[in-house]
């Protein structure tokens, strides 16, 4: 049996896909099929045609087209992953990480904070690890103010 989908992407880890299916998805009107898988660490990157193929082979998956969701953060230094990314249909690098989406809810100026994570922390007044479950009152206008997420629109909607 064939499952098509219009568009696979590719994250990180849980936490991102947790972020997009859970927190961001939900809140936009998407026509297109998607499937969300998580990589499993951005050293993984470097092999996502192979990861693509396993997908369509062993599931029956097709996909139109794939989007690979980066971390800035990850890919310093590493032009051979940065290269494999860019050879995707569609490609985001998000300047930092994929917490910087979520920081933009709180704050203004989120793509240049240096570390999202810490911030969000102290912002929430959370110790230990962020509960991205937990997390509410996203806001697509404030996140759109950053290119990485408005490029994550314009992707949907195309």
């Amino acid at each position: 049996m064939q499952h098509e989908f219009d568009l696979l992407i590719l994250v990180e880890g849980k936490k991102d896909k947790h972020i997009l299916e859970r927190k961001i998805l939900p809140l936009l009107e998407v026509k297109k099929r998607i499937l969300i898988k998580e990589i499993g660490g951005i050293g993984n990157f470097k092999s996502w045609k192979k990861f693509r193929r396993m997908l369509e082979n062993a599931y029956g998956y097709s996909f139109k087209n794939t989007l690979i969701l980066a971390d800035e953060k990850g890919l310093e230094g590493d032009e051979e992953i940065r290269r494999s990314i860019e050879s995707a249909d569609f490609f985001i690098i998000i300047k930092r990480e994929l917490e910087t989406w979520i920081l933009a809810n709180y704050i203004k100026d989120a793509e240049n904070c240096e570390n999202p994570k810490k911030k969000l922390k102290e912002i929430l007044k959370i110790k230990g690890r962020i509960k991205y479950c937990k997390l509410k009152d996203f806001s697509i206008e404030k996140m759109s103010k950053l290119g990485s997420f408005r490029e994550f629109l314009r992707i949907l909607e195309d």
